[in-house]
């Protein structure tokens, strides 16, 4: 009797002390969040590029140009100075916000700008830099470039596409230019 006892306890021991083999995950093709993202960017991009095409195309009489940026672009009034702004200087510019619809969201507003120093939308950063004192300009930017995912907080819907309208009164050369 002891001896069955003492080779049950051996052999309990010895299947007790054997590693067990941790089973594996299964593995199914998972798209990345990031993934996901960058499939909704891409269809966002090209429905407001749609949205553009067509305001455009409605708009035969003028002529828009497409920016490195991924915004349209037309001159309303061409200003008579030659200067474009440079780094550091002060942009003082009158803008009206619109929604697609061409319905005003902000009226005429003015406003300060510091080229390349100071934060506003993307798209009106760079396309400041396209104009000339007393130019009357015409901005198309998809939601990327302006206030994208997160609107402006207050009229401005998340990744609504704008149209701006802006003046440029005056630059202010930075000195150390």
């Amino acid at each position: 009797m002891k001896i069955r006892v003492f080779i049950l306890i051996l052999v309990l021991l010895s299947v007790a002390c054997q590693k067990t083999k941790p089973r594996l995950p299964i593995r199914k093709k998972m798209v990345s969040q990031n993934e996901t993202l960058i499939t909704l960017n891409n269809k966002l991009k090209k429905e407001q590029e749609l949205i553009f095409k067509r305001i455009i195309k409605k708009d035969s009489v003028s002529n828009y140009s497409a920016s490195n940026h991924g915004f349209w672009y037309k001159y309303d009034k061409k200003g008579k100075d030659n200067d474009l702004p440079k780094k550091g200087d002060e942009l003082i510019y009158i803008y009206s916000v619109y929604n697609i619809k061409n319905q005003l969201i902000y009226s005429k507003k003015e406003a300060h700008y510091w080229v390349d120093k100071q934060d506003v939308i993307d798209g009106l950063e760079v396309g400041l830099k396209l104009m000339k004192k007393g130019d009357e300009v015409t901005f198309l930017f998809p939601s990327n470039v302006a206030y994208g995912y997160s609107g402006d907080q207050n009229k401005i819907a998340v990744n609504q596409p704008l149209i701006f309208k802006v003046k440029l009164n005056k630059i202010n050369k930075n000195e150390s230019n």
